[in-house]
């Protein structure tokens, strides 16, 4: 919301600032202005942030220089301590590199003040975005993949020891290709290192440490507010101040809310309510811990169940009616609506266990098919007494499809690689973390319609994994980094043990002068275009590089890729044990990826 105070005293619209001609104002506060501005040197638009603390300034209407209110005393003070603190935060905010996060082009001083520029990005406040969509209640793979990725910056911000301490729907803007970005770091301070000048409140956002002089900012303060900020999107409405919070507590967590029950799991409810806490050691403690919950790598604590609240998760195939108050009408109503759900729940979990056999029961002849027609087969691995299931192809685009149509803010560059693909292509241009993303989504959607288990996964397959799919895995040395293990088998391609390729062998590079075969594609091929191996696999030599969850070294950093793709050809390249290596945040058009589920049958 605009500050009067403020807002009278912005800079006209034609008033020119070094090299940028401010258009209008954008949004105004108690800490400064923000403009949109045209870079009159590179012909842009840009937005332009301004250090104009109105309890300690004032703009001289003619001169539209801002000096103290005082020309001694705190005001002096005050206003020079926030020229430094904005200056920090501009060469702070410079020196991140997130596509979440608004970047800083540039900071300077004129008129007496600060300023920084940041890149104009077309886009809706998550807020409007919400009145937008009125009628139209944001669903929980919608809410997961934004959630994902607002941790994603988050946990990129506070290893930096930044905290934004200010976040909410308006400051989290949704690009047009569907990514939220954070936005307005007007509170953001380093950690331990600068003071607030005063307390800033957004109603039912702000945790009740940023209220306290010398509050425990940290991790945990930004989750509440994203937390609340998801409460608004879900219910209409932000939980209560924490100040009146503090007692009595009004709130109700959102496990307890009739209305949400059958819309949203359990799982991802208990996640916004720990995050919710009024008590700092009971939240998340970091963006990591929460994003690993909301992908399954570790298991909330169970909820305990009273009489008028039974937790019905996404996978029953009956909504909980609500229990509460129906005492008033007769006995019968909550004995008909407990055995309702008891005999909902016990076909659900026979559909389960029916699902999990087929799970467990799957083979080379007959492979288990997930939802998205996805095709599993064992390969003899077996990790930590849990069975592990290889996809027979690379995912394919109208897998990848379906995970960025039920999630905002999927990266785009997929759609377009630079040459033709069907659904049935390999999808291309993702990155490592694309790829685990997918997973996660295809985890939870796979859970809630009953095709695997709780204790069930979709994951990216290990570097070891994939050199047992390929089947060299028994000739590696298990304790050796993938980098030890690069090439060192010679003689061993996917096909078997003859140079060259026979004919049908894999979509390699048909082109170069020194081609090894023919095949009848430019670039990608359809997946199961070519011979399967032994275990029934298509495609682990060709067609693209498939991203493993491993580590290259061993230790944080380039992520492992097997398998060559459609422009190699050299002999040393095909070599099963070959590995390739990149950035997890890599996207090229030779790079895919192929899914593994984990049974814990």
């Amino acid at each position: 919301m605009d500050d009067p105070s403020t807002s009278t005293q912005a800079l006209p619209a034609g008033t020119r600032v070094e090299e940028f001609v401010i258009e209008r104002v954008l949004g105004s506060g108690g800490f400064g202005i923000t403009y949109l501005a045209r870079d009159t040197a590179l012909g842009r638009q840009v937005v332009i942030k301004e250090n104009l603390p109105v309890q300690f300034c004032f703009r001289d209407t003619h001169s539209l220089t801002v000096a103290p209110r005082h020309s001694h005393g705190d005001d002096v003070e005050n206003f020079q301590w926030s020229l430094d603190n904005f200056s920090k935060e501009g060469a702070m905010l410079a020196s991140l590199d997130h596509p979440g996060i608004v970047r800083v082009l540039r900071s300077f001083q004129a008129f007496g003040t600060a300023y920084f520029v940041m890149p104009f990005v077309d886009g809706m406040a998550l807020d409007e975005l919400a009145k937008d969509r009125a009628g139209k209640p944001f669903s929980e793979d919608e809410l997961r993949g934004m959630l994902e990725r607002v941790l994603g910056a988050l946990g990129y911000l506070h290893d930096r020891g930044i905290y934004h301490r200010d976040l909410k729907p308006g400051n989290l803007l949704i690009t047009n290709e569907g990514i939220p970005v954070l936005i307005d770091f007007g509170s953001a301070r380093q950690r331990l290192s600068e003071r607030s000048m005063t307390v800033v409140e957004s109603p039912g956002y702000t945790p009740f440490e940023q209220l306290q002089t010398r509050g425990n900012i940290g991790p945990w303060s930004d989750l509440y507010a994203l937390g609340a900020s998801l409460v608004k999107l879900m219910t209409g409405e932000a939980p209560p101040k924490t100040n009146d919070r503090s007692f009595g507590d009004p709130w109700r967590p959102l496990l307890d809310r009739a209305d949400l029950a059958g819309k949203f799991s359990v799982g991802f409810l208990k996640g916004i309510d720990r995050s919710l806490k009024l008590q700092i050691e009971d939240r998340w403690q970091n963006a990591g811990e929460w994003h690993a919950a909301l992908r399954g790598e570790t298991l909330a604590q169970p909820v305990a169940v009273t009489p008028k609240h039974v937790p019905v998760t996404a996978s029953a195939a009956v909504a909980s009616a609500p229990v509460t108050g129906s005492e008033k009408k007769t006995n019968f109503v909550p004995w008909a609506v407990a055995a309702c759900m008891v005999l909902g729940l016990i076909a659900v979990g026979k559909s389960v266990a029916n699902e999990r056999g087929n799970l467990a029961a799957a083979s080379k002849e007959k492979p288990f098919e997930n939802s998205l027609g996805m095709k599993f087969v064992p390969v003899g691995i077996q990790t930590d007494s849990k069975t592990v299931l290889f996809s027979v192809w690379e995912t394919r685009r109208q897998d990848y499809e379906a995970y960025a149509n039920a999630n905002i803010g999927v990266d785009t560059e997929w759609k377009t690689p630079g040459f033709e693909q069907t659904g049935k292509h390999p999808v291309v241009c993702v990155s490592y973390e694309d790829a685990v993303a997918f997973c996660a989504w295809l985890t939870q959607r796979e859970r809630a319609a009953g095709k695997i288990g709780s204790g069930d996964e979709y994951r990216l397959p290990s570097d070891a994994e994939w050199s047992f799919a390929v089947g060299i895995g028994e000739k590696e040395d298990a304790n050796a980094t993938p980098k030890e293990k690069h090439a060192k088998i010679k003689d061993a391609w996917p096909w078997g043990t003859r140079w060259p390729p026979p004919e049908g062998a894999g979509n390699y590079d048909s082109h170069s002068s020194s081609k090894i075969m023919a095949d009848a594609y430019d670039r990608t091929s359809p997946v199961g275009k070519f011979q399967k191996n032994a275990h029934g696999l298509c495609d682990l030599g060709g067609n693209v590089w498939e991203w493993c969850g491993s580590y290259y070294e061993g230790s944080p950093g380039s992520r492992v890729l097997r398998g060559g793709c459609w422009y190699n050809y050299l002999r040393d390249y095909l070599l099963s044990s070959y590995r390739d290596y990149l950035s997890p945040d890599d996207r090229d058009d030779f790079n895919g990826f192929r899914c593994v589920v984990v049974s814990s049958r």
